[in-house]
């Protein structure tokens, strides 16, 4: 069993993501410095939809500071990746490409690679453009469906098989999910798979 946490057993909401948040904030109003270890702790909590309180009751010597910092460096990692490809995308130029590809390429490395492959053939602004939206249609539709799953997770009430396969639907470390999907675009940090987060790190894949 991966969740160890208590809560929901299912990626806490974006609400409850920011109420986490403001929750360790309160605990620590300054972010200390954060481990690898402190990154993983925060990452599984919120992936198991613990609150704050939750979490420092079953483990009373977490550090806020330190889980403070975690977050702030993911969600900060994350957003300027996905801020990335958004510019790409609302300018498909051969210019912004250059520019953006790079930290784009932190969270969509798939996307980015099957840019970089249409190019050697075809170069053409046409042929960039082209293969961008295609990346970008098969992003709307992969997070379309995890927003999908997530509504009826939210309509779901108490932890029933029902809720535990939906959770599963969207992050399970045993098999696919719509959380690991390459194209998938997570808007917070409890939705980052483990590969993403080492992405972000700058982790080596083995």
């Amino acid at each position: 069993m991966w969740q160890i946490w208590p809560g929901t057993l299912s990626p806490v909401t974006l609400q409850a993501e920011h109420r986490f948040v403001a929750d360790l904030e309160a605990r620590a109003p300054r972010p200390s410095r954060a481990t690898r270890d402190d990154v993983t702790a925060l990452i599984s909590m919120l992936r198991c939809g613990a609150t704050v309180e939750e979490a420092f009751a079953f483990a009373p010597g977490l550090a806020a500071g330190k889980l403070l910092a975690a977050y702030r460096r993911i969600d900060h990692l994350r957003a300027a990746s996905v801020a990335s490809w958004s510019k790409i995308v609302a300018n498909p130029t051969h210019e912004r490409w250059r520019a953006e590809r790079r930290n784009a390429a932190r969270l969509f490395p798939v996307a980015v690679e099957r840019v970089v492959v249409a190019l050697e053939t075809d170069p053409s602004p046409r042929r960039l453009k082209e293969v961008i939206i295609q990346a970008q249609e098969r992003m709307e539709e992969v997070t379309n469906t995890a927003a999908a799953i997530e509504r009826r997770l939210g309509e779901v009430a108490g932890a029933t098989v029902y809720a535990t396969t939906l959770a599963a639907a969207l992050f399970s470390p045993h098999g696919p999910c719509v959380y690991s999907d390459p194209f998938f675009i997570p808007d917070r940090v409890a939705t980052l798979s483990p590969t993403r987060v080492g992405d972000l790190l700058g982790e080596a894949r083995s």
